[in-house]
């Protein structure tokens, strides 16, 4: 068999040159690729027909290629079947074992030729799947515009609310302010005195778009009242979602805090809060947490807590038509702090402190009633006198912390001092460690030099 078809392949090739009536050496160069393949095909794993056919296909398409030569018609090339010598010469018939033989290793992909029913059925299996192929990417496309649509709505929100809330703060600030410009103008001198352009226009100070200002001063026992409106975050849509989980931060707030003169203020911290809100004044301010203590008082609505390290100012302070504005002002009352020790906030060490919650109405009248009654306490508490026992308490309970912050002061100046003297040891040491053994002499007796020169008792000559 394998003569057999080594011989038929050679008559091949040279029937196929000689229907071409092309020159000699193009058939010396096919005669020469020949030898080739066959001392190429014993290596060959698979059986000889099978084989045979591999290079009646190989050598049919490296024929066409080299028929294309000078000399050459192209037209005749492609019209020239290279198995028609082959069928027309040699009429082979096989048993039905080497037709069984055949059938089993015959792949219909090893020749170029296909079935024409073949070429149909894949474009429209082709077509289908690119039509299936389309639909699928135009309906991901449309899906994927889902996530451009929501970033669009969410920033649309965010701007609508934004502006919302910015013009909210602004009103309400600006009702605020109007409220009681009157009680302010009527007690101080010069209104919004830190900005020029505030005092022409009589505006506040917008720190944010949630924080608003007023200064007022030009009067006697103080040197100014700050007030600040801390407002709800209205500009911020995700501050506003969390205000509706944490309701406590869900009030807008002003805090006044009025800056007294030096010497006018007693040595005393008095605190006055809601129950619920002691701890967290305790841990804010450091002057109540180190001198007062918490007092239990019968003057004070019951919803109220006195903290104070000088319990015999109650009677004082706590007047019947202050305690009956408080009582009836609950809501909106948070706090007031009276200190000589503030480390925290405006104004120095001598602060009165009030801080209250602003009506969710437009209606100011209870809050109007509250302010006053923080001015009131500025000649209240510039007038007040202790007792020679309550200042003497309260003096000494100040020298003793003056004492504990001198000694940590001088603690933590002593340890600074050894960490530097250690660093600078450390870093003679690796700086002597460089030197040579003559450099490390000299250096020595210049310090020994440095050393007796300070140790020779100085004297004077008199002549």
């Amino acid at each position: 068999t394998e003569r057999k078809c080594v011989f038929f392949l050679f008559l091949l090739f040279v029937r196929r040159r000689s229907l071409l009536m092309i020159s000699f050496r193009p058939i010396l160069i096919d005669l020469s690729f020949f030898a080739v393949l066959l001392l190429a095909l014993p290596c060959l794993s698979i059986p000889i027909e099978n084989g045979t056919f591999r290079l009646i296909n190989f050598l049919h398409s490296h024929t066409l290629s080299f028929s294309i030569l000078p000399g050459a018609s192209a037209s005749r090339t492609g019209d020239v079947n290279p198995l028609e010598g082959f069928e027309r010469d040699f009429d082979y018939h096989g048993s039905a074992d080497d037709e069984d033989e055949d059938d089993d290793w015959y792949d219909p992909e090893e020749f170029f030729a296909a079935s024409s029913s073949s070429p149909n059925v894949g474009s429209q299996d082709d077509i289908k799947s690119t039509e299936k192929q389309s639909g699928r990417k135009s309906s991901s496309e449309k899906k994927s515009f889902f996530a451009e649509f929501a970033a669009l709505g969410f920033i649309v929100v965010y701007a609508c609310n934004f502006l919302y809330g910015r013009r909210k703060n602004e009103q309400i600030a600006h009702a605020w302010q109007t409220a009681l410009s009157d009680t302010f103008s009527s007690q101080f001198a010069a209104l919004c005195a830190f900005d020029r352009a505030a005092v022409a226009n009589q505006e506040m100070l917008k720190e944010s778009q949630s924080c608003f200002k007023f200064y007022a001063s030009g009067r006697r026992h103080c040197y100014g009242l700050l007030a600040t409106l801390q407002l709800k975050k209205r500009h911020d849509l995700f501050s506003l979602l969390l205000s509706l989980v944490d309701l406590s931060a869900s009030r807008d707030t002003v805090t006044i805090e009025i800056s007294m003169n030096e010497d006018t203020v007693p040595p005393f911290v008095f605190l006055l809060t809601r129950k619920q809100d002691e701890s967290k004044w305790r841990n804010d301010l450091p002057d109540v947490k180190k001198f007062a203590v918490l007092v239990s008082s019968t003057r004070i609505p019951k919803h109220l807590s006195l903290v104070t390290d000088c319990p015999d100012l109650e009677t004082e302070l706590m007047v019947h038509k202050v305690v009956r504005a408080i009582d009836e002002c609950k809501d909106l009352f948070l706090m007031m702090h009276f200190t000589d020790q503030s480390s925290v906030g405006y104004g120095g060490s001598n602060v009165l402190r009030f801080e209250y919650n602003l009506p969710k109405n437009d209606d100011f009248t209870q809050l109007q009633r509250l302010t006053e009654m923080a001015i009131y306490y500025i000649d209240r508490i510039a007038s007040l006198k202790l007792t020679p026992q309550a200042r003497l308490r309260g003096d000494k309970a100040r020298s003793k912390v003056d004492a504990d912050r001198m000694r940590a002061g001088h603690s933590e100046r002593q340890e600074n001092y050894a960490k530097k003297k250690e660093a600078d040891r450390r870093k003679e040491r690796s700086n002597n460690e460089t030197l040579s053994t003559d450099q490390q002499r000299k250096k020595e007796l210049r310090e020994e030099k440095q050393r007796l020169k300070k140790n020779k008792p100085k004297f004077k000559v008199l002549r």
